[in-house]
């Protein structure tokens, strides 16, 4: 998997009396160099046409043909243009080579010819707003994560349909190119190694408003985003080695340690155990094991990150809860009869976690709904096809209308629609989505086969409702537009990470 990039500019015009563009060798030069320096392309996997200026019909698509036999079916790919373009039959948009000009959409359409798993096309060009994609396809139900996930075309144009791309201040670069190349590069992005599209493309919103700031009404540039991918594409830049918990597992006669997990706070080191109990003992049995499980744990070396691990590493616990249940199916779920409390001796009288009475100095909460919910989960637990079907139904409902509120959401940022018909359609598919929320949350329980794929399943539900809490919490009169962009864009990221989780998970069950 890599990126290969065709990255053109046309700055010399022999027809029309169309105006040479001496910034557009610059654009491609800077492209190409933060394609290398900011996504970690190889320099020989960019084709770059327009080094003297000129780019003729038949140059363009004889080096988009030849590329196609470098392209595998993992890559993304990249197409790059910078020149004039222009609505010259006041409908279609056009590309201005040397010697012709050539519809986009004809130039779209070749690209089909390259197998790349996406398409990330990139336009310098005035008037390019209108260009768009073909719109998504729901999803079907045979269809797996990895078969559609993060596959298609992304636009991405420097200006509306009706406005003028301009260069930076009067300088040798195109404002849009410089703002774009400065995204591409910037670290900050990097997360586990790598940078996504979607956070790429909010930073040149933000570059371009505030550079929109500066310049009359007149004179201002809207870059418009589109895209039918479902997900977004991710580049890897750097080596990312993931921080793996060390796991601790102990069964005796009496009980299992079925796991233990941290639970740090910023001044106390707090452990979480699972623990299985074969014989349902008395409380004062429970206040003797929690003493036992402490001694074996509290000095254990487990964390969930390497930060945490530099905070805590060699210091013994301060605080352990104990959950406790009589079979696997109550750790899974997770349904436990009492949960026991074991503070050192600085924190035994400072804090209260809700426990119900002290035995043996081990506090303990009761679960009066321990015997309740058990029936409950017995009765309803599905066989692993059943649920899988009654599941997908769901979840890629959910994705198809998650995937509407990005676009039409994406379409008020491009500015091609009003305030009021973004907050129109997302009440139409925000009532979809809080339907579909409910019918999940109503789903049978799954066996423990497919456990971590249906709570991946849970997971990404709860964060496409997100979309329309976080939404519904904005009050447009009163806050910035900047407030809108950054919660909104924050629980896209995360529905495009809970995608890759929940693609991961079915993954280890399908094959």
């Amino acid at each position: 998997m890599s990126i290969k990039a065709l990255v053109v500019g046309v700055s010399k015009y022999h027809y029309n009396d169309n105006s040479n563009l001496p910034f557009c060798k610059n654009d491609i030069k800077a492209i190409s160099e933060s394609l290398v320096n900011g996504l970690s392309v190889k320099k020989e996997n960019i084709f770059i046409l327009g080094d003297d200026g000129i780019v003729t019909r038949s140059s363009f698509f004889s080096e988009l043909f030849k590329i196609t036999n470098y392209i595998d079916p993992d890559d993304t790919f990249i197409f790059y243009f910078s020149g004039h373009g222009g609505n010259i039959d006041g409908k279609n948009h056009y590309l201005l080579l040397t010697d012709k000009e050539i519809k986009t959409k004809e130039v779209i359409k070749n690209l089909d010819f390259i197998s790349s798993k996406n398409k990330l096309i990139i336009l310098d060009t005035c008037f390019s707003g209108n260009v768009g994609v073909e719109k998504e396809t729901p999803l079907k139900l045979n269809e797996n994560i990895s078969d559609f996930l993060d596959k298609g075309y992304a636009i991405i144009s420097s200006s509306s349909p009706t406005q003028y791309s301009y260069s930076y201040d009067n300088s040798d670069i195109s404002t849009f190119t410089k703002f774009f190349c400065e995204a591409i590069e910037d670290e900050a992005l990097i997360k586990k190694g790598k940078k996504s599209l979607n956070d790429i493309i909010d930073l040149v919103r933000f570059y371009m408003n505030w550079w929109n700031k500066k310049r009359k009404k007149s004179k201002i540039q809207t870059p418009s985003f589109h895209s039918n991918i479902k997900g977004t594409i991710t580049f890897n830049v750097k080596s990312f080695i993931p921080y793996h918990p060390k796991k601790y597992y102990e069964e005796t006669k009496d009980y299992i340690i079925y796991s233990v997990k941290p639970s740090s706070t910023g001044s106390l080191k707090r452990l979480n155990v699972q623990v299985i109990v074969k014989k349902f003992p008395s409380f004062l049995r429970i206040a003797n094991l929690t003493n036992q499980i402490v001694s074996k744990v509290k000095e254990l070396e487990i964390f969930d990150s390497k930060s945490s691990e530099t905070m805590w590493k060699h210091k013994k616990a301060n605080i352990i809860f104990c959950f406790f249940g009589k079979d696997e199916q109550d750790m899974m779920y997770p349904n436990f009869f009492c949960r026991t409390v074991w503070t050192d001796k600085t924190e035994n009288k400072k804090i209260n976690f809700g426990i119900d009475e002290k035995i043996d100095n081990i506090g303990f909460a009761f679960n009066d709904n321990y015997l309740i919910l058990k029936d409950f989960q017995n009765k309803n637990t599905e066989k692993d096809n059943l649920i899988i079907k009654k599941q997908r139904i769901i979840t890629y409902k959910l994705i198809d209308q998650a995937q509407n509120f990005i676009s039409i959401y994406n379409e008020f940022l491009n500015k091609s629609i009003t305030k009021k018909a973004l907050i129109n359609s997302v009440n139409l598919i925000g009532t979809e989505i809080n339907d579909l929320y409910f019918k999940d949350g109503d789903l049978p329980l799954p066996p423990k086969k497919i456990n971590n794929w249906y709570l991946a399943c849970k997971c990404l539900a709860a964060t496409i409702d997100d979309f329309i809490l976080v939404f519904n919490s904005y009050n447009f009169e009163k806050e910035p537009a900047r407030d809108l962009e950054k919660k909104m864009n924050n629980v896209i990221d995360r529905y495009y990470q809970d995608l890759e989780e929940l693609k991961k998970e079915e993954n280890d069950i399908f094959t």
